[in-house]
């Protein structure tokens, strides 16, 4: 399980990702990472939060890797 969080001084405040990753220590700190980057990205240029799942979890099938499971967006 893996807290990603984004604060801006902005209206947006502060967005917060539950993520739960399956695959040992360094396939998760990997996904984390990429999973923060993608968030900022979105962050700064006011992109919805939304992401994929089905699709990210298909890709890392056919790698071979495991797939995200059950994000849950919050804001506060």
């Amino acid at each position: 399980t893996v807290w990603i969080a984004v604060a801006t001084r902005q209206s947006a405040g502060t967005r917060a990702v539950l993520c739960r990753f399956l695959g040992g220590r360094e396939l998760i700190k990997t996904f984390a990472a990429i999973t923060a980057l993608d968030l900022l990205r979105r962050q700064l240029l006011d992109a919805p939060w939304t992401i994929d799942w089905a699709a990210a979890s298909d890709a890392a099938e056919s790698t071979g890797a495991a797939g995200a499971a059950d994000p849950q967006l919050r804001r506060s």
